[in-house]
């Protein structure tokens, strides 16, 4: 039977009344009202309507950020039966496919209605680990060249691209760039010029120009802090166009034109494969998809496209007696654009979805987020609720017409299912790591809304290397894949010799280990040789037997990390596990510095006696007055919260007995923390203090803000507003260190 899809169109007094109901619903759930997507945005656009009879059989994944693709699509080849639908529920689409070239219009329209002196030529799309342009070049330019002489103006640019790169690889501070650039383009690239755009607090931004076409062909953020090293941005830029090889290869396509600009869209031949559109031919029906959390719309409309794959927030899809709906994005979580993605819009839609399914229609939802409260919750995002508010609500009133609920976001609570009411709600997705499998959901929908449900596990990315060969290309693969050192890379190797296909199947839990507490591989596989995968299955008696076995580094690991596992063990109670050698004599020291590179620079020492409460400070060029008084201490324990500040007196050449007592602390301290940081230790081991001065000089204070007071003082000896502030920040420092020491002396080892 013929498939029918219509446009939905909106009478002028249906428009009243969506808007009229979405004033409510921002009211009902607080949403920003100048957030949220334009209501045009929010509404479905048009139903895809698929003559059926009979139950659903639906393949379901999200999150499928890491994985092999190929091995899905294998997965799915060896099912006894077609799946009906496949249904992905977002996350890192850019995955799947190169947006088609004549997709990427909008993006060729950044200058119209833009002030720009000089308007950025090129812009920068990643799909799947490969680079593209969007290259804008000036009418007048472009008009008299041929794609041969394009491509020569290009591979000018990569390689002035190429040469940056290795200045930057080369240099480290801001004057060495651009004299250096200056150097390079007046010497090699007579048709360029530097020039400064715009100096903001934290940097500032050089361009470099076209003269002829009066384009910027890139441009540098440069830190003011931080070595001035080039911004992430900035690198990234230089690093696309640097990687671009065999320019004469390329495929250029003009995609735009106006009056003024020509675009092309600029790629690699090859990697032409839409796997979304290869998923939908695996199905009866086609592929569903909305857009994750980390799928911004304007990107996710580039990706979701291809022969029977359906975008679900704008395509809705009724197949037989079921209306499909999707709910892109997220409302909750760290990562979520929740003043884009709000609840009363999403309300607002199912809503929508409840009127156009008034015949007896069920609703199945697919949406990247969970409802509020079920398979929700998120270690990634500091263990907390991460689903939404109004597709639960909506779920609980209308429940007998809604049997399924697809969803994903919350990785960690993938591949499982919880009744809300009479609505049964999958969590799809796939943990974001190399160590966990993969999970896939078989799901039959009958007419009568009777849902059955069958999960898979598809392999790791440590499983398919393993599976791959053996000897030095694995040897290989776990040092590239995985980021592993030599070292840990035959550690892996001889566990999987020794266990198989066992050490794999736990791999994922061991690796929660190191990640979450901070355990060294060496760590974890000797736990695991005395059967322990979990962290409530470490006790005093494994760890000192670990201990035995173990040296050098390997041993601050375990005590660090098990310290950790205490401490989430024992919330509310506070002691040592062993006792921290705090003598009577003791200088308590904290530094004010600023890294330079390969050294550091002192700026101010500041000191306290913790017996007597003396305080001193001295600057950087009060050297003698600061060797005079290391002299009066030299039997003194000194004790530092990490950090550079034994280096700086080993510096000065003065050696004496210290103590890291933040090392300490992570291996001993039993207490109500969640970090070892000195504001976090002094509140749980002291209070928190309230008076001004404690919140402007500690609580307040951070370390860009004391560096960047340490440059003003560099800068200007005469600037007694920032020594002021950077001296008292010293002062609150060393006293919330001294009632840490205070409070640590009195308290219980057990």
């Amino acid at each position: 039977m013929k498939w029918r899809r219509y446009e939905i169109k909106y009478s002028s007094k249906k428009l009243k009344e969506i808007l009229k109901r979405r004033e409510d619903l921002i009211k009902q759930y607080r949403s920003i009202e100048s957030g949220g997507k334009l209501l045009s945005r929010s509404l479905p656009e048009e139903i895809v309507e698929i003559p059926y009879d009979g139950p659903l059989k639906i393949l379901a994944f999200s999150d499928y950020r890491l994985h092999n693709l190929n091995t899905l699509l294998k997965f799915i080849e060896t099912l006894n039966e077609k799946p009906d639908l496949i249904i992905y529920a977002g996350g890192s689409l850019w995955r799947f496919t190169r947006p088609k070239p004549e997709l990427l219009r909008s993006k060729c329209l950044i200058h119209q209605g833009i002030p720009h002196d000089y308007l950025p030529e090129y812009d920068f799309i990643i799909y799947g680990g490969d680079s593209q342009l969007i290259w804008r070049i000036p009418k007048k330019l472009a008009a008299d060249l041929d794609e041969k002489h394009l491509k020569q103006r290009l591979a000018m640019v990569v390689e002035l691209a190429k040469d940056l790169k290795q200045m930057i690889i080369s240099r480290s501070r801001t004057e060495d760039y651009l004299s250096s650039l200056m150097e390079l383009i007046s010497k090699k690239y007579a048709m360029f010029d530097v020039i400064p755009v715009s100096e903001e607090t934290l940097y500032r931004k050089y361009a470099i120009i076209d003269k002829y076409a009066e384009t910027e062909v890139l441009s540098l953020h440069v830190f003011k802090l931080f070595n001035d090293r080039i911004a992430r941005d900035s690198l990234l830029s230089v690093l696309v166009l640097a990687s671009f090889d065999e320019i004469d290869s390329l495929l250029l396509k003009k995609i735009y034109e106006d009056e003024s600009f020509i675009c092309f869209h600029v790629a690699r031949a090859g990697h032409d494969h839409n796997m979304l559109e290869l998923l939908a031919k695996k199905s009866q029906f086609g592929l569903v998809v909305v857009a994750g959390d980390d799928d911004v719309e304007e990107h996710a409309n580039l990706y979701i496209d291809g022969e029977k794959v359906f975008n679900a927030e704008k395509t809705w899809i009724k197949v037989g007696r079921f209306l499909i709906v999707g709910l892109e994005g997220a409302t909750a979580g760290i990562d979520a654009l929740a003043d884009y993605y709000s609840e009363a819009d999403t309300r607002l839609r199912l809503e929508l979805a409840k009127d156009f399914a008034n015949d007896g229609t069920k609703l199945i939802i697919v949406s990247h987020a969970p409802p509020r409260g079920v398979l929700d919750r998120e270690l990634h995002y500091g263990n907390v609720n991460v689903g939404s508010t109004a597709l639960r609500d909506f779920v609980e009133e209308n429940s007998q017409k809604i049997p399924l609920v697809i969803c994903g976001h919350a990785e960690s609570l993938g591949g499982r299912f919880e009744k809300l009411q009479d609505t049964l709600v999958v969590n799809v997705s796939s943990p974001n790591d190399i160590y966990s499998k993969v999970n896939i959901s078989l799901i039959d929908v009958d007419e009568h809304g009777h849902v059955d449900i069958k999960f898979y596990k598809l392999p790791s990315v440590v499983d398919e290397i393993f599976e791959s060969g053996a000897g030095e290309e694995v040897l290989r693969r776990l040092k590239a894949g995985l980021g592993l050192s030599d070292s840990e890379a035959h550690l892996f190797i001889s566990m999987f010799e020794k266990y198989g296909r066992r050490f794999l199947e736990d791999l994922h839990m061991m690796a929660k280990l190191k990640f979450r507490y901070g355990f060294s591989w060496d760590n974890v596989f000797r736990l695991y040789m005395r059967g322990v995968v979990s962290p409530e299955q470490i006790s005093d008696e494994i760890v000192e037997d670990v201990m035995k076995d173990s040296y050098g580094i390997h041993k601050t690991h375990l005590m660090r990390a098990y310290a950790k596992i205490v401490r989430e063990r024992e919330k509310g109670n506070t002691y040592l596990l062993t006792r921290i050698p705090l003598e009577d004599k003791i200088v308590l020291i904290d530094a004010e510095y600023v890294p330079e590179e390969g050294s550091i620079k002192p700026v101010l020492y500041g000191f306290l006696d913790a017996t007597t409460g003396e305080l001193k400070q001295f600057w950087f060029y009060e050297t003698d007055k600061l060797v005079e008084y290391l002299n009066s201490k030299a039997d003194y324990l000194f004790t530092y919260w990490g950090g550079a500040d034994k280096k700086l007196l080993e510096m000065l050449g003065f050696r004496v007995r210290f103590l890291n007592l933040l090392y300490q602390v992570q291996i001993s301290l039993i207490a109500p923390i969640e970090t070892t940081d000195l504001k976090s230790v002094h509140d749980a081991l002291c209070g928190h203090k309230n008076e001004e001065w404690w919140q402007r000089n500690f609580y307040d204070m951070d370390g860009l803000t004391k560096l960047m007071l340490c440059r003003q003082v560099l800068g200007d000896l005469n600037d007694l507003e920032a020594r002021e502030s950077l001296a008292n920040a010293n002062k609150a420092d060393l006293l919330a260190l001294k009632y840490i020491v205070d409070k640590l002396r009195k308290l219980p080892t057990k």
